[in-house]
């Protein structure tokens, strides 16, 4: 009996939801051995690491000592996430209908709505994020706005370059100089700028 692409879906989540963080994260260590080069395709495709938030990972430790407000900070990574990736598809599909500029957006954080979230793009392999204080703010989430903002590049080298097992040659992320009540990350590609989603 052949299983269709839709019922593997179906089992894949299944297995996913049984995975603790644990699991997860040697799961997404092994494949980025030299030894898991036939699994990250498959991590990739069914989305197995759906599920591992970026704070869970080894290379965010030195953030987490820097900080109380972990719950906090996990809702803004997931409320990045999600408008990245509503914003990254509505990219690609504008590109793959010949329309070559998006309209920018910018709204409000969902934890701090003096910060607004500001995304940027006229190509699929280019993307100006900013996020702008209305209010004079020294700290956010307890780290300083240079801390925050290496943060913030980090979060982003992890959703679009490590989570989808990509060499950091093929994305760059930038920091442009600092303005006042201003942080302004550039990313540029050399292949579709894509998250994992399913």
């Amino acid at each position: 009996m052949n299983t269709t692409e839709k019922e593997k879906k179906v089992y894949v989540k299944i297995f996913r939801s049984q995975l603790s963080e644990n699991e997860l994260l040697l799961l997404y260590y092994n494949a980025a051995t030299k030894y898991g080069t036939k699994l990250y395709p498959i991590v990739l495709k069914y989305n197995l690491l759906k599920h591992l938030p970026s704070i869970s990972k080894l290379e965010f430790k030195i953030y987490i000592n820097d900080t109380k407000s972990i719950s906090d900070l996990q809702s803004f990574n997931s409320f990045l996430y999600d408008v990245l990736n509503k914003y990254i598809l509505t990219i690609n599909e504008n590109s793959q209908n010949g329309v070559f500029e998006t309209p920018s957006i910018s709204l409000p954080l969902n934890c701090n709505k003096d910060i607004i979230l500001g995304l940027k793009s006229q190509d699929p392999t280019i993307l100006e994020l900013s996020l702008i204080f209305e209010k004079k703010i020294k700290k956010i989430f307890e780290f300083n706005i240079d801390r925050f903002q290496e943060y913030l590049k980090s979060l982003l080298a992890d959703l679009l370059i490590y989570s989808r097992y990509n060499q950091p040659d093929k994305i760059t992320i930038t920091s442009n100089p600092t303005i006042e009540n201003q942080i302004q990350l550039t990313i540029e590609s050399n292949i579709k700028i894509v998250l994992n989603v399913d």
